[in-house]
C-alpha cells in the first residue's frame, strides 16, 4: 500500500512524499507498570525507514521507560546493582537484566 501526501514547500510546487507500507512488527519496553508490547506500523520513505510511533513516544525496542530508569538508579544509588534488581522484582516485579 502507498501512502502519498503533499508536503508545501515554501513558495514553490508542491512535492508529492510517498510512504510505501512494509508491514508491522511486534515492539516491546519496559515500565514500572510491567512490559508493554504493541504491533507498530513500518514504512519507508525514499528507502529510509520511518517507525512513526517509535520516533513519536520516544521509545526502543526492549528498552526502559525514563520513569523506571530513575528508580533503578534511585535504588543502585543505594546499594550493588545485585540488590538492585532485587529491590526491582520486590516493588515492580521486573527483574532488570544487566546491560554491557
Amino acid at each position: 500500500m502507498v501512502i502519498a501526501r503533499e508536503v508545501k514547500n515554501k513558495g514553490k510546487k508542491n512535492l508529492l512524499v510517498h510512504n510505501l507500507f512494509i508491514g508491522t512488527q511486534l515492539i516491546y519496553w519496559y515500565t514500572t507498570y510491567g512490559e508493554i508490547s504493541i504491533c507498530e506500523s513500518r514504512f519507508t520513505k525514499n528507502n529510509i525507514l520511518d517507525r512513526p510511533f517509535s520516533y513519536s513516544a520516544d521509545i526502543q525496542c526492549r528498552g526502559y521507560s525514563a520513569p523506571l530508569q530513575r528508580r533503578m538508579t534511585d535504588f543502585g544509588a543505594d546499594d550493588s546493582f545485585a540488590k538492585t534488581s532485587a529491590k526491582m522484582e520486590e516493588h515492580y516485579y521486573l527483574a532488570p537484566e544487566p546491560l554491557s
